[in-house]
């Protein structure tokens, strides 16, 4: 959870086991809290920053968001679907993500019809692409990329001509299934983090991830590398 994220005064209420959260409004008042107002049916209420909170509330937040991660059934969540090509369901996010790389696929396929050769061609738009200057809302929401990501994304979109190859759990080589040392279960819990509507960082995501495999006993939990990796598909 992120130091800068808001938690509904409500939600801290549930958490400190009180009967209402006038106690807490009268603290916000005091300035024992940071807090902002937000517009409710019905009226206004607040939100508590969550680094202003105090540690076992904190660390309450954390467990939880730990415990709905790993619920199969979490519908917030993009659910692996074994008997589908494709997520039955897919955040809000992640469809942003795919779609956002779809723009770079097509400003490169622009790009190589100005050139005789790809060879020629990609190190060319990578650059300009880059600088941030070709697709400069593009490159704000997905940052740099390199060359060999450039290139997963095109092999994959050509060949499907759909944006949800560009997902950032699908998983897609021109040579077939990536191979990778995480087990299924590895794959499921870090994808929810990845996907989660908290917008977790990939570093966050794999250190949420080891922390529930190592809660769950499991002894070889691989690299930070391993889990990047995979992400970057």
């Amino acid at each position: 959870m992120k130091n800068e994220e808001y938690i509904d005064i409500n939600k801290i209420t549930e958490l400190k086991g009180l009967k209402s959260n006038r106690s807490l409004r009268l603290a916000i008042q005091k300035g024992k809290y940071i807090a902002r107002v937000v517009k409710v049916f019905g009226g206004k209420s607040y939100e508590i920053l969550y680094s202003s909170l105090e540690p076992e509330i904190q660390e309450k937040l954390q467990d939880e968001l730990i415990k709905e991660a790993t619920q199969s059934n979490c519908t917030a969540l993009v659910p692996l679907n074994s008997t589908t090509k494709y997520p039955t369901f897919i955040s809000e996010s992640a469809k942003l993500t795919a779609l956002a790389r779809v723009d770079i696929v097509k400003a490169l396929q622009n790009i190589r019809t100005k050139y005789k050769t790809k060879k020629e061609a990609d190190p060319v738009f990578l650059d300009l692409y880059n600088s941030g200057m070709l697709l400069p809302k593009v490159y704000k929401f997905l940052g740099s990329i390199s060359i060999g990501t450039l290139h997963r994304w095109i092999w994959a979109y050509e060949d499907n001509e759909d944006y949800r190859v560009l997902l950032p759990n699908y998983k897609y080589t021109k040579q077939g299934e990536y191979n990778t040392i995480l087990t299924q279960e590895m794959k499921d819990i870090f994808i929810k983090f990845l996907l989660h509507p908290n917008k977790f960082s990939v570093t966050k995501a794999i250190k949420l991830t080891q922390h529930i495999l190592e809660k769950k006993g499991i002894e070889s939990i691989p690299h930070v590398i391993t889990f990047r990796r995979y992400a970057e598909l």
